[in-house]
């Protein structure tokens, strides 16, 4: 499937096939993570809905994106049964708390994610707990969260918003600790 034009033709095709035999299908016009992760929280309002992959990027977004009150949503990866859990969205996002929960985009770009590389020495744990703790780090990620849509409108893809977001705070951070020399080295990185 190298060949850009054949894979989308094998994908019309089976669209038709699937949709001729009462099976619906949808097309996503770029990266389908986000139309999966919508998709199973409309569908989690209807009755219990099973994601299984292996992105972690659809796991952040079922967690930022996912209604109280659902019938029951359940993230599993593709790999070993035994080895991998099945993820409780609701119940984790109701344990992380709302305002994590609309930070998380935020903290999985900053912290790498498909599309970005990580700040040098902030982890997933670390950031999340600055969410959970640090009144600052709030504030500064909930603005840059309002930046990316505007008016109703994407004004900017996510990550990129996100990763910007990350590298203000970092100097904000660093500013702090009255280390910039540290900051100006690792902002080259």
């Amino acid at each position: 499937m190298a060949n850009p034009a054949n894979k989308q033709h094998f994908i019309n095709l089976l669209d038709t096939k699937l949709n001729a035999n009462a099976i619906p299908t949808l097309n996503a016009d770029g990266h389908a993570n986000l139309l999966i992760a919508k998709t199973a929280v409309e569908y989690a309002t209807r009755g219990i809905t099973h994601v299984i992959g292996e992105d972690t990027d659809i796991l952040v977004l079922l967690y930022h994106h996912a209604k109280p009150g659902t019938k029951g949503l359940y993230f599993k990866s593709e790999k070993s049964a035994n080895k991998y859990p099945v993820w409780n969205i609701l119940l984790l996002r109701e344990s992380l708390g709302e305002q994590v929960c609309q930070l998380l985009l935020f903290i999985h770009a900053i912290c790498g994610c498909d599309t970005t590389s990580r700040l040098y020495g902030i982890g997933k744990a670390t950031a999340l707990k600055k969410a959970q703790t640090d009144d600052v780090f709030v504030k500064q990620a909930k603005i840059f969260c309002s930046m990316v849509i505007k008016f109703g409108k994407l004004v900017k893809e996510p990550w990129s918003v996100f990763m910007e977001a990350g590298f203000v705070i970092l100097w904000i951070l660093c500013a702090k600790l009255n280390s910039v020399g540290k900051c100006q080295r690792v902002s080259h990185v």
